[in-house]
């Protein structure tokens, strides 16, 4: 299933048209529209507290608890997109009520020099055979974070390189 323009732009629209809350990130509703628009191989739901701390992921293979085998706990600290995501989100008091889609492609984060030997491209690679990476934030302090995931062939192809 391609994820093209068209696609992300359906998706945020139909995201942006309700009040997110946290029930609905497990209703079919939401899920049938990633699927529907991006393909459950294109996308990662992550889950955090109110204080940015890990609690768990949705992804093609289910639901992964925070627990001491989780691949993220490695990561966390290096993780600087999400760093960047949840000060972000606590600067300008991101909650359930503002619903304006808040976007960060990983590639606006980390530069263009630093972006191909990062570690965010490495967790990438190692645990959802992606290469690129876009975050759509929720709820309060982006708690709720749908994450758009990108090979580096299939990014080639829609760039045209």
């Amino acid at each position: 299933m391609k994820a093209d323009t068209a696609c992300q732009a359906r998706f945020f629209s139909e995201m942006s048209e309700h009040q997110i809350l946290a029930r609905e990130f497990f209703s079919t509703v939401l899920l049938d529209s990633l699927h529907k628009n991006f393909g459950w191989e294109k996308a990662v739901i992550s889950y955090f507290d109110t204080k940015g701390k890990f609690l768990s992921w949705t992804s093609w293979w289910g639901i992964l608890l925070d627990c001491k085998e989780h691949p993220y706990r490695k990561f966390a600290e290096n993780d600087i997109v999400r760093y960047k995501i949840y000060n972000e989100a606590v600067k300008t008091g991101l909650t359930y009520f503002n619903v304006t889609p808040q976007l960060y492609k990983a590639t606006d984060i980390i530069t263009a020099v630093d972006y191909e030997q990062s570690a965010h491209v490495k967790f990438l690679e190692e645990n959802f055979n992606a290469h690129y990476s876009m975050t759509l934030a929720f709820g309060i302090n982006a708690y709720i974070q749908v994450s758009f995931l990108k090979t580096k062939s299939a990014n080639k192809k829609s760039t045209g390189n």
